[in-house]
């Protein structure tokens, strides 16, 4: 069923925004009908001119086809044509597609092809890593589950029915305080959206009446200006002519104009500057990091060497304090090769591995974190959930102190829900008043506006009427054409747009 947009007007669209579902159903639906076509004779006497009808009835009776249908035909065969040569126009986006996802399979076959080669240049450090698979057991049904399988003795196999039947029983009451909130809250709203439809009625009473009040005050004083001009012998002679369009704005001067484009201009350099002056506060900001850095290196460097010249025997820690350095600096493969030649005793070997870690692109996780590169993937799991104490409770029976955990764990969550989603419901059904105590004190405050765009749009559709009336007594026109439209403006004040809607 296809649906229409209601009316634009603000009392409208308070209205419609207020109403129910079923309500704005029935306001928008768009209902079905048909339409028949009829003709209707009233003699039996032949109706002149009736043959230039045949063409409108469905069955046209003609041995020759009408004009109108030779067009018609013309103009399909045109369709025809057109929609060949739009056919061919569809299929080549389809074709280019195919094209271009073919070529970005060969640009990522060629990718692959580069990458095995470099991969077999380049040295082992400064390739990627193999990465552990590490497969995580994280739900606590899961757990259990590879418990059973792993070892399927009495006590597994009783803890994890005894997590199956909790999670059943934590679904099933998680569920029901849903429901109870849910239903508390629509019941919450239900009663804010009756109250506040009944406080509404105020404010759509008051527009309403505002509306009117306005068309009769209108009414008297376009009445008593009107009868004014009629009965004026010696109307003034001021420059009354009419405006199609009324404007309740004054006129922008050209001194006006020209502070407006100066201000314009004045704004465009002042912006200009300021994004000058920041840019070269940031480009002093680099240049004074470079400089802290490049201090920075120097005493490092200054570091190595004094390292380098008062040692003799070189430590382990020796060792690692050197390669630290270099790593963090970054140093170049040449400058470690020219500085370390400095050094006394230092060992050729250590050279080299001080290169490799500088030049390594990525470093190897711990084991016991990221466990061993490879392959095969290494399982473990990391739970918290009441049911991990549940488990640990059924295979560990007789000790007390878990029988305790659980209870309490267990306590503390079922509370510590029925706790949130208790503030979370009141907390809703005091946002459902808010709100609708901000949609009634919002409705209240639009009405004056309302009204005023009322008042506006009907004096922007009479005061050229008026004009118009005063222009014509001026050239001296009959009185009786003057009442005449005297009476359509009032008329057209009363009945004409923007209309009321009670």
């Amino acid at each position: 069923m296809s649906t229409i947009k209601p009316y634009q007007d603000l009392e409208t669209q308070r209205q419609y925004r207020n109403h129910t579902q079923t309500q704005k159903k029935n306001i928008s639906e768009l209902k079905e009908g048909v339409v028949v076509n009829s003709l209707i004779k009233d003699s039996k006497e032949p109706v002149p001119g009736i043959e230039n009808m045949y063409d409108n009835l469905v069955i046209p009776d003609r041995t020759t086809v009408p004009d109108s249908f030779q067009r018609l035909n013309i103009e399909n065969d045109k369709y025809k044509s057109k929609k060949e040569k739009s056919n061919h126009k569809t299929l080549a986006p389809l074709i280019a597609t195919t094209v271009g996802l073919f070529g970005i399979l060969a640009g990522t076959m060629a990718m692959l092809s580069n990458a095995a080669k470099h991969k077999t240049k380049l040295p082992s450090w400064q390739t990627l890593p193999e990465i552990p698979k590490n497969v995580a057991i994280n739900n606590e049904p899961h757990f259990v589950t590879y418990l059973m399988i792993r070892d399927p003795n009495t006590r597994n196999i009783l803890g994890a029915l005894g997590v199956f039947v909790l999670s059943a029983i934590g679904l099933v009451g998680k569920n029901f305080v849903d429901g109870v909130k849910e239903i508390w809250v629509r019941k919450k709203q239900a009663d804010v959206q009756k109250d506040l439809q009944e406080k509404l009625i105020a404010v759509e009473t008051q527009s309403f009446s505002g509306k009117m009040q306005i068309l009769r005050n209108m009414l008297a004083e376009k009445a008593k200006e009107l009868d004014t001009i009629l009965h004026k012998d010696n109307t003034h002679n001021s420059n009354t002519t009419f405006r199609k369009f009324i404007s309740f704005k004054r006129e922008k001067s050209s001194f006006d104009k020209k502070n407006n484009s100066i201000l314009s201009y004045a704004a465009v350099g002042a912006s200009a500057a300021l994004i000058t002056a920041l840019g070269f506060l940031a480009f002093k900001n680099v240049q004074k990091t470079a400089k802290y850095y490049e201090n920075y290196t120097t005493k490092m460097k200054e570091k190595i060497n004094n390292l380098i010249t008062s040692h003799k025997d070189w430590d382990e820690d020796s060792f690692k304090t050197i390669k630290n350095i270099f790593v963090s600096l970054n140093i170049p493969k040449s400058e470690i090769e020219k500085t370390l030649a400095k050094a006394q005793n230092f060992p050729k070997e250590k050279v080299k591995d001080i290169i490799v870690e500088v030049e390594k692109v990525t470093q190897e996780g711990a084991e016991a974190i990221a466990g061993k590169p490879g392959t095969k993937p290494s399982l473990y799991s990391h739970t918290d959930d009441d049911r991990a104490h549940l488990y640990n409770m059924i295979v560990n029976w007789e000790n007390p102190l878990l029988k305790i955990l659980f209870g309490g764990m267990a306590t503390v969550t079922a509370t510590g829900y029925i706790g949130s989603s208790v503030v979370e419901a009141i907390k809703e059904s005091q946002v459902i008043k808010e709100n609708a105590k901000t949609e009634l004190d919002l409705q209240k405050r639009l009405v004056n506006v309302e009204l005023n765009n009322f008042e506006t749009k009907k004096r922007s559709v009479i005061e050229p009427l008026v004009e118009e009336f005063r222009v014509q007594a001026i050239k001296g026109k009959d009185k009786n054409e003057l009442k005449t439209r005297a009476e359509n403006i009032l008329y057209e004040i009363k009945n004409g747009p923007p209309f009321v809607y009670s």
